[in-house]
């Protein structure tokens, strides 16, 4: 059991620093347009 639940924290993990950086990657693109223009 505590190895099963290892496992899904470390796919939790991986999936949080995903979005993170999915989310800064936009906000990056957003910034560059408004500064485009």
């Amino acid at each position: 059991m505590v190895v099963v639940f290892d496992i899904f924290d470390i796919i939790g993990s991986e999936c949080i620093k995903k979005v993170l950086i999915w989310r800064m990657y936009l906000s990056v693109i957003c910034l560059l347009k408004f500064t485009g223009r």
